[in-house]
Order: C-alpha cells, then sequence, then structure tokens
C-alpha cells in the first residue's frame, strides 16, 4: 500500500507510485522527457520563480565542490518499456516550482 503525498515531487514520483501499484519491480529509472543540465534547469527554475536568471552562472563539475567523482558526460533516461511516459521537462517544471514555492511562502 502506498500512502505517501504527491505534494511538491511532480510528474516522475506521481507516475513511479503508479507503476509500483501495477506490480513494477526491479531497478527503474524514470524521468521527464528531453535532456538539459543542471545549469539549464536551474535557470529555468529560478526564471518560473520570478527570480532574475542572470544570477545563476554555469560551473564545471571541478568547480563544483563534491566528494563524489562527477562523469564528464551523463544522461539519466527512461529506458524500460515498461514505465509510463513523463512530458517534457520543460512542461512539468512550472507546477513543480509552484508546488515548491508554496511550500515556503
Amino acid at each position: 500500500r502506498f500512502g505517501f503525498k504527491s505534494r511538491g515531487l511532480g510528474d516522475v514520483y506521481k507516475r513511479q507510485v503508479h507503476a509500483l501499484r501495477d506490480g513494477l519491480t526491479g531497478v527503474a529509472h524514470l524521468t521527464n522527457e528531453e535532456q538539459t543540465t543542471w545549469f539549464q534547469l536551474a535557470r529555468a527554475a529560478v526564471d518560473l520563480a520570478g527570480i532574475d536568471p542572470s544570477r545563476v552562472h554555469p560551473c564545471t563539475s571541478e568547480e563544483f565542490p563534491t566528494r563524489a567523482k562527477r562523469p564528464t558526460y551523463s544522461v539519466l533516461g527512461t529506458e524500460r518499456s515498461d514505465l509510463p511516459t513523463l512530458p517534457p521537462w520543460r512542461e512539468s517544471l512550472p507546477q513543480l516550482v509552484r508546488e515548491q514555492i508554496g511550500r515556503i511562502t
């Protein structure tokens, strides 16, 4: 039984719960359609939040402090045919940003 609240977790969470209810097993990577970078995602989210996106600046993996070694290029994708298709990330982001803003205001 899955009694989680989906508030603030967007399409991916909602679809994962439905897939689990339908009997999904194993490792599953579920993402919205279309590729982006963390920089592009951050700029889009900040812009939707009403903040000047020019305040977001790109950086390389070497410039970003983390203990984990970052790959030069990596894209998380949905490769299993038994997973639901999600809309492009740009279509889902506005709702997620609205939900997150609602949590902090």
